[in-house]
């Protein structure tokens, strides 16, 4: 029985996807099934695509992925509006729900910390603090900087998410929206799990898709939010993930030529 869900928006994330998926396949300490859930636009030249999620199948299923689905989109749809199609695809049983960025490393534990948080029946949000640590691909890890968002890796208790469905979207802001509207539903500020573990061996890029994008132009612009931390790579990262990354600046120009 599927008790945990993983929900991932592609759009223009042909170089990056990998990533994400990556750290999924290593998931430790599995002993419950979850599902992961992907929609991704068609009518684009980045297209990540079904039979590159389908490479994955073995690896997720060895992790304790017992489902698979693929959403084909044929038009571009806002971020909030995919984020309530993905959790109609969700399976009954299942109790919480993960969102997670193509660009995005996750710990080798989120998957298991998050079951056993909502075990408890009272936690209704689990968050990640203080930071997100993310890899400037252009530069290298010398440009990494944390984020100045207050938490991330936000999982709901899907009794609660599953309201929410039909909900009118929006464009921008969509997790600060997401949880706003999970506050209305329940009348209150949700019970939160915040875990300060899982963001030491995880971490996020940029530049490499529409969000990411406008971390690049804040960090080669000096923003005052974005500054380097002592992040120990070597500790934290597999080595093979950092060597594939690094391979990557190539494909910056390429990219840009769409987004830049």
């Amino acid at each position: 029985m599927i008790e945990h869900s993983v929900r991932m928006p592609l759009y223009r994330v042909k170089y990056i996807a990998w990533l994400a998926l990556e750290s999924l396949c290593r998931q430790k300490g599995i002993d419950f099934e979850w599902e992961l859930i992907i929609a991704e636009e068609q009518n684009n030249d980045e297209l990540f695509g079904k039979k590159a999620v389908k490479a994955y199948k073995a690896r997720l299923q060895d992790v304790g992925c017992v489902r698979i689905k693929y959403i084909s989109l044929k038009h571009w749809i806002p971020l909030a509006d995919k984020m309530i199609l993905l959790m109609q695809h969700t399976s009954p049983s299942s109790k919480a729900m993960m969102p997670h960025a193509a660009d995005r490393y996750s710990s080798p534990d989120i998957l298991r910390v998050q079951h056993d948080v909502f075990k408890n029946p009272r936690i209704e949000w689990f968050c990640t603090r203080p930071s997100t640590i993310f890899y400037d691909i252009e530069t290298g890890c010398e440009r990494v900087t944390p984020n100045p968002a207050k938490g991330s890796a936000n999982c709901v208790r899907l009794d609660i998410a599953r309201k929410v469905i039909h909900s009118k979207g929006q464009g921008r802001g969509v997790d600060k929206w997401f949880y706003n509207k999970c506050t209305e539903i329940v009348g209150r500020k949700l019970i939160t799990f915040t875990d300060t573990e899982t963001w030491k061996n995880s971490f996020a890029t940029n530049g490499m898709n529409t969000c990411t994008l406008n971390r690049q132009r804040r960090m080669t612009h000096g923003h005052p939010k974005w500054s380097p931390v002592g992040f120990d790579w070597k500790k934290n990262i597999p080595a093979d993930i950092m060597e594939r990354l690094s391979g990557m600046k190539k494909l910056i120009p390429l990219h840009k030529t769409h987004w830049g």
